[in-house]
């Protein structure tokens, strides 16, 4: 995890496609919502970008949804490679940006 300047914990979790769908990324989050009040990160927000091995990448905005992290959309991350979404999640349940 890594501290920002506004002392939020963000994370990133990259599962391979070989192990998605089998709760690998469910139970790390659930994992870190345990030992973390807060936890911020990043979410591609389109399902229009292709991977190296040529499948389409699926956003993953609806797994990050069903655990309470909000996709902040109004936050936004541009590259020239990406456009990704600030997500937030806290124990409160008051997210704020």
């Amino acid at each position: 995890m890594i501290l920002s300047e506004k002392n939020e914990r963000w994370f990133a979790a990259i599962i391979d496609s070989e192990f998605q769908g089998r709760k690998f990324g469910t139970q790390l989050i659930e994992l870190a919502k345990q030992e973390r009040s807060d936890l911020s990160g990043w979410v591609i927000n389109s399902d229009d970008y292709i991977k190296v091995n040529g499948e389409k990448h699926k956003s993953p905005t609806d797994f990050y949804r069903k655990p309470g992290f909000e996709i902040l959309s109004e936050v936004i991350l541009k590259t020239d490679k990406i456009t990704a979404n600030k997500i937030k999640w806290s124990k409160t349940g008051h997210n704020k940006a």
